[in-house]
């Protein structure tokens, strides 16, 4: 069962912009910050993602499975695609997933849901 009112944002917390790609959906660009943002952790327009008490699908995270993302700078994949699960503990009212990367190689995330920690690692 779908649930597109349960908000999902993405915040970049790098310098540099990014896209994400979830689940093979569309391309997300997300805004990098610095100080111009003062900076804030930059999401992209809202609306792009949703969540689902069911099965991962393009642009939607799913709570039966793994998520995919994928992270992308200038154009290049940044390491592997990171692997999400997202607990079926308790209810979902939103999700907020943090993306930092200092090389080329690597990204760490961090999943909340409610605001609570969920998930992290690094791929």
């Amino acid at each position: 069962m779908s649930n597109a009112s349960v908000p999902v944002t993405v915040f970049n917390t790098n310098t540099n912009a990014c896209a994400i790609v979830v689940n093979r959906g569309n391309q997300i660009s997300i805004p990098g910050t610095g100080p111009a943002q003062n900076w804030i952790a930059q999401q992209p327009n809202p609306g792009q993602l949703s969540y689902s008490n069911g099965s991962p699908a393009p642009n939607v995270f799913g709570s039966m499975g793994g998520n995919q993302v994928e992270v992308i700078v200038n154009g290049m994949p940044m390491g592997s695609p990171l692997y999400i699960t997202i607990p079926q503990s308790g209810p979902v009212f939103s999700l907020q997933l943090y993306i930092f990367f200092s090389s080329n190689s690597s990204v760490s995330w961090t999943l909340l849901s409610n605001g609570q920690p969920i998930g992290s690692g690094v791929s």
